[in-house]
């Protein structure tokens, strides 16, 4: 009987743990997608005053990257 209840104990925690686990790594996968994806943003709004000045954009680029 203290066994079964001692399982059950253990089982909750490590499901909790694992679930855990899942949910940090969601949310920092959806930190990088946001930076990455707000860092392109970033780069193609000013992408037409970089083709203005178009060696000094691509130089630019190149040194972001």
């Amino acid at each position: 009987m203290l066994e079964e209840v001692n399982n059950k104990i253990i089982k909750e925690i490590t499901e909790l743990v694992n679930q855990t686990k899942t949910n940090i790594v969601q949310e920092i996968n959806k930190s990088i997608v946001y930076v990455n994806w707000n860092i392109g943003r970033i780069i193609v709004s000013n992408e037409n005053e970089f083709n203005n000045r178009l060696e000094y954009g691509q130089e630019f680029l190149k040194g972001l990257s």
